[in-house]
């Protein structure tokens, strides 16, 4: 399997509404365009062995710590993969992303039947963290200084 290009910056702007985006997202992930299923599974393991296989045990107890882990996955898989092949299935938001590697990763499998649950305990962790940011304008607020 070619691995993705690690000196490619990461594209933070990816969306599946955005224009440049022919990657599939259809909700049926494991049918791909031209029954590319073997790139797809490729990926997902990829992904699976990057951020989840060499979590120490204690990260895995906690949904917080998963969730997180599978949000730098679902970065990195929808830059580095779908962003090179179009043929490649791509994840809508994460939510879908997270429940696929629940489905396909070995270690995350047993905690399936949890997964709305330890979801809305992630998100609800996320939504309270501060997250603060400010740009600087000149005086007239016609350029950032």
């Amino acid at each position: 399997m070619a691995r993705p290009s690690k000196s490619r910056p990461p594209n933070r702007h990816a969306s599946p509404h955005h224009p440049n985006n022919t990657c599939s997202t259809s909700v049926d992930d494991d049918s791909n365009k031209n029954g590319n299923k073997e790139q797809y599974e490729d990926a997902l393991d990829d992904v699976h062995t990057r951020f989840l296989l060499n979590l120490p045990n204690e990260e895995l107890e906690s949904s917080d710590r998963i969730f997180f882990q599978l949000e730098q996955a679902y970065w990195f898989y929808d830059d580095f993969y779908c962003d090179s092949n179009e043929e490649l299935h791509r994840f809508p938001h994460l939510k879908a992303f997270c429940q696929r590697m629940f489905s396909f990763s070995p270690l995350l499998q047993p905690l399936k039947k949890n997964f709305d649950g330890m979801w809305e305990e992630f998100n609800a962790y996320k939504r309270s963290i501060s997250v603060f940011g400010t740009i600087l304008l000149n005086s007239d607020c016609t350029k950032l200084v």
